[in-house]
């Protein structure tokens, strides 16, 4: 059932660098999208804070690596 009333509107930022794992990721997020849970799938950490809403931090490890990948 829908539970929003009971959860509330939440946001979940994914953050998944490899490609064979971001393709999973999005069918998960296709399947939450009539739930109360605001899920978004992204490449970076850059790209989740900022769909979050939180400030912009430096780059980290998993950035630079997934711009190697």
């Amino acid at each position: 059932g829908n539970h929003r009333q009971e959860i509330g509107a939440s946001k979940l930022a994914v953050v998944v660098p490899k490609a064979s794992s971001f393709g999973m990721a999005r069918e998960l997020e296709v399947e939450l999208e009539e739930s109360p849970v605001d899920m978004g799938v992204f490449r970076t950490t850059g790209e989740a804070r900022e769909w979050l809403g939180l400030p912009a931090e430096e780059a980290s490890v998993t950035d630079t690596e997934s711009v190697a990948a």
